[in-house]
């Protein structure tokens, strides 16, 4: 990973490290909005030239005078007051002419934007800005103030008399306070008093400013009585500020608390992914939720396996039966062996009393190749509901449900399961190799002994019969007593078929039945889905902690390796080096 070299490239590789974790399902729009709410930009973002103007702008509500203010700086009309701009949304911007604005950013309307240049040398290094009211019912004067705000370093409350309470002026100091420098002006102060002054005075030191720098102003120009207009004051104050040190560590200060907002908010989500007990319960609850529908569908297939297992035992045609059908002109398949059966399709070939076709008909195969159907549209749901069970009950162990989801459907992709077919596909491979090897070992390996003795012990019969029939012709010769008689014959004839019938009758007895085979491997089978579903869902917790575990990664190292200049503890923000910023300097906790 590359590490960022700017405050705007720390800020661009968090909301790509964001967007990547909302892609996985591991943050939400709302948590990125949070990241991107954040500024990156600095006034120094304004300017080409590294030595810079201090960027400060009349800030406050309706009708305190900033216009005026910044009227009475120029000696000039260069803004505009009173009735004229209730509602402006035009920004003024003041400006020695040896000072060029080089980026303004492109969600600023240029077309609202007025700026003056002058030739005055004791406002060479500031850049003064005339803001539009904050309080205004305009919402586009809200967001254009909001625009401009990182852009500033030192903000001019503009309160009057009456509205130095102002609740919204408040919020905004509490929300941007510690992101700027401050100094506080009491304008119309030919309409205050002393202890409005007083008062102003302590709500700013309870807002954090030990020492506030607060001048009191006549919009008119004039000195109020029973004091001084401190207008002359406040341009001292803040040419003062205006030193190119000053401006360095302001800027400095600046990037610092962007930079550790980047690190809070990302810190904040991190803590939230920090969860490996809440994937154990959450994998431990999906177990027990899986076993219960484990049995409900084995319960509900249950009536299925011996319908659909019937017919491979019926496909066995009796010897009984096919002698009669050789007589008759009838061919009859001899035996259905597990050696002659190709595909399960093979047994639909068999014919069966119009009583069994109709109830075993429904899963009876119906050609060579077609498999069964144990697993039907219903085990499908349920198994679909049995995964959206983790989703659902994700939230109740702290992890977003996205991401859970995100990872069902990766594997439910990667292994192609999630249709009836693939989820019969075991089911129909074990029920193959279970009608291959019917019965168990001994019982096969009795059958085809005795196959063997039914073919060997009539041969060996008759092979004895002929031997006395050729001894007795070849004995007769000489002793005609020697020849056989019927009774020889009856008697031949009845160890030939006992010779036979024997081994036979004992091999019928001990013939491996296919329909318990067929049972044994759609159980089998159905035993082995369920299972690989249960086993599937192993690579989905693999994934959630694998992805969980690489996002905690990537953004800590986002936020460990933010640029140096960002270094700055809480400690040297509140105690700046120079004394002087003290005093426009809230002192915040960090």
């Amino acid at each position: 990973m590359t590490l960022p070299t700017t405050l705007s490239d720390s800020k661009q590789a968090i909301m790509q490290w964001a967007a990547q974790a909302e892609e996985n399902g591991l943050l939400t729009t709302t948590d990125i909005a949070a990241i991107d709410v954040i500024a990156e930009q600095t006034p120094a973002a304004l300017f080409d030239s590294s030595n810079r103007p201090l960027v400060v702008a009349f800030f406050g509500g309706t009708g305190v005078g900033k216009s005026t203010l910044l009227n009475r700086l120029a000696g000039d009309t260069i803004a505009r007051t009173g009735v004229e701009r209730p509602t402006s949304r035009e920004i003024t911007l003041y400006l020695h002419d040896s000072i060029e604005v080089n980026h303004l950013p492109t969600e600023f309307p240029v077309d609202k934007i007025n700026t003056v240049s002058h030739h005055d040398d004791n406002n060479r290094h500031t850049l003064w800005i005339d803001m539009p009211d904050f309080d205004s019912a305009e919402t586009a004067n809200r967001d254009l103030v909001n625009d401009w705000l990182p852009h500033i370093d030192l903000l001019v409350y503009v309160v009057s008399p009456e509205r130095y309470k102002d609740d919204q002026g408040w919020r905004l100091l509490l929300q941007h306070g510690f992101r700027h420098a401050w100094i506080f002006v009491m304008n119309h102060w030919d309409r205050g008093i002393e202890a409005q002054r007083e008062d102003f005075t302590a709500l700013l030191k309870r807002a954090g400013l030990q020492q506030p720098l607060l001048f009191c102003t006549d919009s008119s120009g004039a000195a109020p009585t029973g004091g001084v207009d401190e207008f002359a004051a406040l341009k001292t104050s803040v040419q003062s500020l205006a030193d190119s040190n000053t401006i360095d560590q302001l800027e400095a200060r600046g990037i610092s608390i962007r930079a550790h907002e980047l690190q809070t908010q990302v810190s904040t989500l991190l803590a939230q992914l920090d969860n490996p007990d809440g994937l154990k319960g959450l994998s431990s609850e999906w177990n027990t939720e899986w076993q219960r529908v484990a049995e409900q569908i084995t319960a509900s297939v249950a009536w299925k396996i011996p319908l659909i297992a019937q017919p491979f035992e019926a496909s066995r045609v009796s010897w009984f039966r096919s002698a009669l059908g050789a007589l008759s002109g009838r061919r009859h398949d001899t035996d259905r062996t597990p050696g002659n059966i190709q595909s399960i399709g093979d047994v639909a070939a068999v014919d069966h009393t119009p009583d069994r076709a109709v109830t075993t008909n429904a899963y009876r195969p119906t050609s060579p190749g077609t498999t069964v159907e144990l697993l039907d549209a219903d085990a499908l749901t349920a198994i679909n509901d049995a995964r959206q069970f983790a989703v659902l009950q994700a939230p109740v162990h702290n992890l977003p449900p996205p991401l859970i989801a995100k990872a069902i459907e990766r594997e439910e992709t990667r292994q192609s399961n999630n249709t009836i077919a693939a989820l019969n596909a075991p089911i129909n491979q074990a029920l193959q190799q279970s009608l291959q090897s019917p019965g168990n070992a001994f019982q096969r390996f009795l059958h085809r002994v005795f196959g063997v003795l039914a073919g060997l012990l009539p041969v060996l019969a008759m092979c004895w019969a002929g031997y006395r029939i050729v001894m007795a012709f070849y004995e007769g010769g000489s002793q005609p007593g020697a020849y056989l008689g019927g009774a020889f014959a009856i008697n031949s004839l009845l160890l030939i078929a006992l010779a036979w019938a024997l081994p036979f009758f004992l091999q019928q007895k001990v013939r491996p039945s296919l329909a318990k085979a067929a049972e044994r491997g759609l159980k089998l089978g159905l035993q082995k889905t369920l299972e690989g579903i249960r086993s599937g869902m192993t690579p989905v917790w693999d994934s959630v902690e694998q992805t969980t575990t690489n996002t905690r990664t990537e953004g800590q190292n986002l936020i460990d390796n933010l640029i140096a200049d960002t270094t700055e503890t809480a400690d040297q923000r509140q105690q700046p080096k120079d004394p002087a910023l003290a005093q426009v300097l809230l002192n915040q906790s960090d």
